[in-house]
């Protein structure tokens, strides 16, 4: 059994942990419309943000929409799969 100090230092490592968390939400959710924007919804750039936003609410347990953001992520690579390589290359 950890000893109350011990304790102390991994509570105040989770709350380092969890701040970290809602700090990388915050500037992914402010990324995801600028992706949008500047790139439209179907590049591989949307997509990156999207799934690891979808990566960040799995690990602080919002499964559900954890499994949305990752959909919309595997349908835009899925849409890209669909073009030919000398297109995505130029993305």
């Amino acid at each position: 059994m950890p000893s109350p100090s011990n304790r102390g230092i991994t509570c105040c490592h989770q709350q380092d942990w969890c701040r970290r968390y809602e700090e990388a939400e915050r500037l992914l959710e402010a990324a995801l419309p600028a992706a949008e924007a500047i790139s439209g919804d179907g590049h591989p750039r949307v997509a990156l943000v999207l799934q690891t936003l979808g990566g960040i609410f799995a690990r602080t347990r919002r499964i559900s929409f954890a499994e949305g953001l990752y959909k919309c992520g595997r349908l835009v690579w899925r849409q890209l799969q669909s073009l030919p390589p000398y297109m995505i290359t130029c993305m």
